[in-house]
C-alpha cells in the first residue's frame, strides 16, 4: 500500500504513471547526471555483503517495507 503511494506519488512529479515511476525516476537520475553504483565503485560481488549490512542498520529500522536481502541486490542490480 505504502509503497503504491510512493509510486503514484513519483508518477505525479515524472508525468508518468505509478506504474512506470520507477524507470521514470532511474531514468531521471541518469539524465541528471547521477551515477550510477557501478560509477561510484561499487562492484557486483559486493552487493551481497552491502545487502546484509544495510539490514542492520538503524535507517532500515524505520523502513515500512523489510526487503530480504536478495531484494536489495536486485535493487543494486538495477541501479548499476
Amino acid at each position: 500500500q505504502r509503497l503504491l503511494q510512493v509510486c503514484a506519488i513519483l508518477g505525479d512529479c515524472l508525468g508518468c504513471t505509478a506504474q512506470d515511476a520507477p524507470t521514470a525516476l532511474q531514468d531521471w537520475a541518469r539524465q541528471a547526471g547521477l551515477p550510477g553504483l557501478q560509477a561510484m565503485g561499487l562492484s557486483a560481488h559486493q552487493h551481497r555483503d552491502v545487502a546484509e549490512a544495510a539490514l542492520t542498520t538503524s535507517s532500515m529500522k524505520g523502513n515500512p517495507i523489510t526487503p530480504g536481502v536478495d531484494a536489495l541486490i536486485h535493487a543494486m542490480d538495477q541501479a548499476g
